[in-house]
């Protein structure tokens, strides 16, 4: 889903300057026609952090293309960046969620971004099944998650569930809300075999990295920055964490430093 909403002055000036720097990139015209149509910088936020997006793929001396269809049933990647290994990208903003607590939003985050990976009618979606030679990104705009006060503790929840988060941190371990029906527990994350979300599963086969993104700045490379871009591996698509590390390092646009 996606929204309409007034930006701030620092977005709005990094929305005018991707829009710039992308101007006379062919690639990217796809996108900013897209943007145009749907009312310029009134255009839903997740299409304006698409376009911060490209741009950093251009100041990254990088092409992609745009709406990249993968060969599942007629759908498509947000961008696929031309490189070797390929890269498959989508990008998600959630709306934010009415309710305050955290444990609802959790739930909601985690949700949506296993359905990343499926249709509506539990088909896999976007990404196909892994091959040498490509890797399956889902980046996350997480700018909403508790206002921007998410941490990397919940990232590694809504990843991982009570297993991505140490036992003696287990005092920040988010619990499945009273409403909902099962047993109680900690809510999973999408690479948790427990889930019960029914796209986790796919997710899961498919799906070699999330990212979380929380733009405060909004200044060019920020998107590359430790502050703002935590990643994590899916655990089922690779043998040991070294592994991923590796996978991680062909990524063009990953931070200094390893975020893991």
């Amino acid at each position: 889903m996606t929204r309409g909403i007034e930006v701030g002055a620092t977005e709005r000036e990094a929305n005018w300057r991707a829009i710039d720097e992308l101007k006379s990139v062919a690639w990217a015209s796809p996108l900013l026609e897209e943007i145009r149509m749907r009312g310029g910088l009134k255009a839903p936020s997740s299409f304006l952090f698409e376009l911060r997006f490209a741009a950093e793929i251009h100041r990254a001396g990088l092409s992609a293309n745009y709406e990249y269809q993968t060969g599942v049933g007629l759908t498509s990647v947000d961008f696929r960046l031309d490189c070797q290994p390929d890269w498959l990208i989508e990008l998600l903003s959630p709306e934010p969620h009415s309710r305050s607590d955290e444990e609802s939003q959790m739930l909601k985050f985690a949700g949506i971004l296993s359905d990343k990976a499926c249709t509506e009618h539990g088909l896999p979606s976007k990404f196909p099944v892994p091959t040498p030679g490509r890797y399956h990104l889902v980046i996350v705009d997480v700018r909403d998650y508790l206002y921007g006060m998410g941490d990397v503790l919940d990232w590694r929840q809504i990843a991982y569930g009570s297993e991505g988060v140490k036992r003696s941190n287990d005092w920040a371990l988010h619990w499945l809300p009273k409403e909902v029906k099962g047993q109680p527990g900690p809510i999973c994350g999408v690479f948790d075999p427990r889930s019960p979300v029914e796209s986790a599963k796919v997710f899961q086969e498919r799906v070699h990295f999330v990212g979380f993104v929380n733009e405060r700045s909004y200044l060019p490379g920020e998107m590359r920055t430790i502050k703002s871009a935590y990643y994590l591996p899916n655990p089922n698509l690779f043998q040991s964490n070294a592994e991923a590390m590796i996978a991680f390092q062909t990524y063009p646009l990953r931070p200094l430093q390893k975020t893991g």
